[in-house]
């Protein structure tokens, strides 16, 4: 398991890396496009987290808002859950991953289509929800 856990550290950092190195906007081939957004013009909830984490990567974190609110908000409780797997690989011990009811599931959902409705209402202030630049 801890052959795990290191793997996992070393391709946070090398994904950081890249990341605060290479910007999403100047078009390098290994950032995936948003196929969602090509196919209607229409933003889904990750549309700008690539450019979210780039700017989060270089500490600029009005940048990383103005991209995505969402992923800002997000990775707190995802590096709660990467904090318990590498608690899980390094100890064996498990430990309950935080906010794991069902209901805030469903506020989880229920927040992912709201903002995926409300960033793609075209009029102020709603329109400030859109990535910007895209």
């Amino acid at each position: 398991m801890r052959v795990w856990a290191v793997m996992s550290i070393v391709a946070v950092f090398a994904g950081i890396l890249v990341l605060f190195l290479f910007n999403p906007r100047d078009g390098h081939f290994f950032y995936p496009p948003c196929v969602f957004y090509r196919l209607t013009r229409l933003y889904c909830p990750g549309c700008g987290s690539t450019r979210c984490l780039h700017h989060l990567a270089r500490f600029d974190l009005w940048g990383a808002w103005r991209s995505n609110p969402f992923t800002v908000l997000a990775l707190p409780y995802i590096g709660a859950h990467f904090l318990i797997f590498q608690i899980k690989c390094w100890t064996g011990r498990s430990v309950s991953p935080p906010f794991a009811r069902p209901i805030f599931m469903w506020l989880v959902f229920i927040g992912v289509m709201l903002f995926w409705i409300a960033r793609n209402i075209p009029v102020a202030p709603f329109n400030l929800l859109a990535p910007p630049g895209s």
